[in-house]
């Protein structure tokens, strides 16, 4: 009874840690996004409480009666601790993903020539060594003792239907390269070009890649990926009116009430594409549960 209540003990932590690691990871972007909006800050006019002078102060951009982080101590400190934990996550999932016991990850390959090259260094080249070293004529063979591996619940929460094994944290640096492009590129042409550039990366790399086990999850987020590099590159006109760079006419004006209309069209298709989707790989799950 007691090794059973250990088990049940086990299975109950195992389950924990597989809950509380899959909310980080829904949890990610939403962390990530929070923490980056709280470092634009912009220079607002403020009344000065005793007289009625006005100047110049620091605030933060979502909230404009909050200084900026820069102006305390604390402040800096924990900005610096929450970009060092967005950064460090996928980093640190990375290298527990990369030293998992396959020849296929490269990470688990170094390891291993690190310690078979101090092996071979601590055996030594002498032939007492290499004799004390050699087994036995009527000893059997050892086999070489392979360690448990712990946490595999969790990398299948992650590898479950991956081909590429390290693609959630591809992920992870999209979603977090996206937020640090609108928290510190210049609002304008640069900005929306470091963003339409970064979708066709992450575009090409999936097309590349092709990392889920499905096709239809590998057609869907490639789709996904393409329209939102389409509603980037339809925004540049857009950029271009607020720098005043270009000389608005009614032309131009009527251009780009039917460039809102196919932005419009391209976002709905990506949900409409989306819906379908999750309505058809939820709903065949179902059907074949109740049958």
């Amino acid at each position: 009874s007691s090794r059973l209540s250990r088990r049940e003990v086990g299975t109950t932590r195992q389950r924990m840690a597989v809950g509380m690691f899959t909310n980080l990871l829904l949890s990610y972007s939403s962390i990530a996004g929070l923490l980056f909006a709280f470092l634009s800050c912009v220079d607002v006019p403020v009344l000065d409480s005793g007289n009625s002078t006005v100047h110049f102060a620091s605030r933060l951009l979502v909230h404009g009666e909050w200084e900026c982080w820069t102006a305390t101590s604390w402040g800096v400190f924990l900005v610096a601790l929450g970009v060092t934990t967005v950064f460090f996550v996928p980093a640190a999932l990375y290298v527990w993903q990369g030293l998992f016991p396959s020849d296929t990850r490269w990470l688990y390959r170094c390891v291993q020539r690190v310690k078979r090259a101090k092996k071979k260094k601590q055996r030594g080249n002498s032939p007492l060594s290499s004799y004390l070293s050699s087994p036995s004529p009527l000893s059997s063979p050892r086999r070489p003792k392979r360690r448990r591996w712990s946490g595999v619940s969790v990398l299948f929460v992650l590898e479950g239907q991956l081909k590429v094994w390290y693609w959630d944290i591809v992920l992870f640096v999209r979603r977090a390269s996206f937020q640090i492009i609108y928290a510190f590129a210049p609002a304008g042409v640069a900005q929306m070009g470091m963003f339409a550039t970064a979708c066709i990366f992450f575009l090409l790399l999936h097309s590349y890649q092709h990392p889920y086990a499905s096709p239809l999850a590998n057609v869907t987020e490639m789709v996904s990926f393409a329209l939102l590099a389409l509603i980037s590159f339809l925004n540049f006109p857009l950029v271009l009116v607020s720098a005043n760079l270009i000389v608005i006419t009614p032309d131009i004006r009527s251009f780009f009430a039917r460039l809102g209309q196919a932005q419009t069209y391209a976002a709905f298709s990506g949900f409409l594409l989306l819906t379908v989707v999750l309505v058809f790989v939820y709903g065949s799950k179902l059907i074949t549960t109740v049958r």
